[in-house]
């Protein structure tokens, strides 16, 4: 039996948002919505914020809920099958905005339409995306995350929380000394 651990960081600075440890190997697209509650919970994401996820996370239900629950943009990297002209006729507002609360109807409808936006310069945000694999090779090649023999989750959760926190810190470091993220994965 392994561990699956979920990361948020905010891809520009490389703060660690929130993590989520999971026992065996659930799907990626089952378990996005809990973890997506936990951080909002946190308030380390807000509602207009831009959610960024790879092809593990695509599932037309992890777009309506990002869209609809959360009120987030989602930027999940769509598989080659996706049919995202299908997501998007589907999308339908949240049923809070019938509790009078229709500001969330134009906030609902601003976020579909930069989703919408998106998908027309998906390309663009590539080497963003790419930000978040640097992060998981400096945890592994520099504070060495890839050597993780724990046996219980808590065990587990100690060693993660010590690797993320100190690659964060030695990215905002490496800065410092004019020293490139891509540079420190590769030590």
């Amino acid at each position: 039996m392994g561990y699956k651990v979920i990361l948020a960081i905010d891809a520009l600075t490389f703060e660690v948002l929130g993590f989520e440890i999971f026992e065996g190997s659930p799907n990626d697209a089952k378990i996005l919505e809990k973890f997506v509650e936990k951080i909002c919970n946190s308030r380390k994401v807000r509602m207009g914020d831009f959610i960024m996820c790879d092809r593990g996370f695509t599932s037309k239900i992890n777009y309506h809920i990002l869209i609809s629950r959360f009120l987030l943009v989602p930027m999940i990297f769509a598989r080659k099958n996706t049919d995202v002209e299908r997501i998007i006729s589907t999308l339908t507002p949240p049923i809070s905005i019938w509790d009078g609360k229709k500001y969330l109807f134009d906030i609902w409808k601003k976020i579909v339409k930069e989703f919408v936006e998106i998908l027309e310069i998906w390309q663009v945000f590539r080497e963003l995306r790419s930000n978040i694999e640097l992060f998981f090779n400096v945890a592994k090649n520099c504070v060495r995350l890839n050597k993780v023999h724990q046996f219980t989750k808590e065990s587990v959760g100690k060693k993660v929380i010590r690797a993320f926190h100190l690659t964060s810190e030695l990215i905002g470091t490496s800065k410092l000394f004019n020293i490139g993220v891509r540079e420190l994965a590769e030590m």
